[in-house]
C-alpha cells in the first residue's frame, strides 16, 4: 500500500475521531465547549494543534486528551486576553495564554507569534507551514475549528500520518529555544508511544545532553511537569544505551531499553507540545 493511501486512510480516520471529539456532549468537556465557541463566535480562523490530534489518533479515545494547543490566525494577543480575561492562568513559555477552564489546560497563542515565525526561520505565515514548526513529527499535525458545512474539515500535517505508520520518532524541525526540553520530551514520547526514534533525534539528544549535567535534565521535568518521571540513573542509562546504539556499525533505529513497567507507569502520561 502506497504511503500515499496510507496518509489518506489516517487522515480520515482522526477527522472521524476529532469530529466526535467535538460531538461529544458530555458534562466534562463543556469548559472547553464553552472556550471554542469564543472562537466561532468571533468568526476567527483557528486550529486545534498537536497534542489532542496526536493522543485521538494514537489512544483511540475520545475521554483522555485534557490539554489543547490552539493557533488563532488575524488576531493580536490584546485580542485574545480581551476574550479570555476571565481563563487566564499565566503565559507559557512562547508568550501565548495559558487558560485554565475547569480541569482543561488550553495554550492558546495567534499563528503570527509562533517562535519559528517570529524568529523567521520560515518564510512565510500560515497554517501550512505552523505544522512543520514542532520538533518531533508525531505532533506536526492541525485540524480547523470553524467549518464550511458539507466539507471535510482541513488538516494540516508534516509527516504526521507517515510517522504514525512507521511507528519511529523523529526530527521535523530542528531549532528550537529550549534543547534540553526537546531531549526529555524526546525520550518521554518514545517510552510512551513504545516507538524507536531515528539515528537523527539519537544524535540530537545524545549531543545536547552532553552539553548540561543529568540534573539539569532532572529540573526540566520538574519545571515543566511538575514532577520527575525518569530518575537521574535512569536517565543517564538511557542516554547510554542511545549513544552505545549510535555508535554500532548499523543503520537501525534506536530502541531505548524500557522495561514493561516503566511503559505501564508512562501509559496513562503524555507530554506537552514543546
Amino acid at each position: 500500500m502506497s504511503d500515499t493511501l496510507v496518509a489518506s486512510q489516517k487522515v480520515t480516520l482522526l477527522r472521524e475521531r476529532f469530529n466526535g471529539f467535538l460531538a461529544n456532549h458530555s458534562e466534562w468537556k463543556a469548559p472547553l465547549r464553552g472556550t471554542l465557541r469564543r472562537i466561532t463566535d468571533n468568526s476567527w480562523n483557528a486550529v486545534i494543534f498537536g497534542g489532542v490530534l496526536r493522543d485521538l489518533m494514537l489512544l483511540d479515545s475520545a475521554e483522555l486528551p485534557r490539554d489543547v494547543d490552539i493557533v488563532v490566525e488575524g488576531v493580536e494577543t490584546s485580542e485574545l486576553e480581551r476574550v479570555f480575561a476571565d481563563l487566564i492562568q499565566d503565559r507559557n513559555r512562547f508568550g501565548g495564554l495559558r487558560l485554565r477552564a475547569k480541569g482543561w489546560l488550553i495554550d492558546i497563542w495567534t499563528l503570527k507569534s509562533t517562535w519559528a515565525f517570529r524568529e523567521r526561520l520560515k518564510e512565510s505565515i500560515s497554517f501550512d507551514n505552523l505544522v512543520q514548526t514542532t520538533f518531533l513529527n508525531v505532533e506536526a499535525v492541525a485540524a480547523e475549528l470553524p467549518i464550511q458545512p458539507g466539507r471535510p474539515r482541513p488538516f494540516y500535517s508534516a509527516g504526521f500520518f507517515e510517522a504514525t505508520e512507521r511507528k519511529v520518532l523523529d526530527i521535523n524541525f530542528e531549532p528550537n529555544p529550549y534543547p534540553g526540553l526537546c531531549v526529555v520530551r524526546s525520550i518521554m514520547t518514545a517510552l510512551r508511544l513504545d516507538w524507536v526514534m531515528s539515528r537523527r533525534l539519537g544524535t540530537y539528544i545524545v549531543q545536547h545532553a552532553s552539553l548540561a549535567p543529568v540534573q539539569t535534565l532532572i529540573e526540566i521535568q520538574e519545571s515543566h511537569y511538575g514532577k520527575i518521571r525518569i530518575r537521574p540513573t535512569r536517565m543517564l542509562e538511557y542516554l547510554q544505551s542511545i549513544d552505545n546504539q549510535l555508535h554500532e556499525n548499523s543503520t537501525n533505529e534506536i530502541r531505548l531499553p524500557a522495561t514493561r513497567v516503566e511503559q505501564l507507569e508512562f501509559s496513562n502520561y503524555w507530554t506537552p507540545v514543546c
